[in-house]
């Protein structure tokens, strides 16, 4: 990445495209750099509330039909899973 932007440099100094003085101050772009961002799809955010709704059901004395707690964990390991192939 170092060498291309190198190239890019030298050609847009070639060219005249690039002025020297245009390269005193530098602006990073980071839009397409990964972030560790968690979107409000990921299991994780669903799995967390869903534990503490179910233990505050069981503090009121309501009783759930369903947890979901083995959903919920199957959903966490799928996830982990593709994230561990896909890096």
């Amino acid at each position: 990445m170092e060498k291309l932007l190198e190239e890019t440099i030298k050609a847009g100094l070639e060219r005249g495209t690039l002025k020297k003085t245009s390269m005193k101050k530098l602006n990073v772009n980071t839009t397409v750099q990964e972030k560790a961002i968690n979107f409000p799809t990921d299991a994780n955010l669903y799995h967390c509330p869903r534990e503490k709704l179910v233990d505050m059901s069981k503090g009121y004395g309501i009783k759930l039909r369903q947890s979901y707690k083995f959903k919920s964990k199957h959903s966490l390991l799928k996830r982990s899973l593709i994230l561990t192939l896909v890096r």
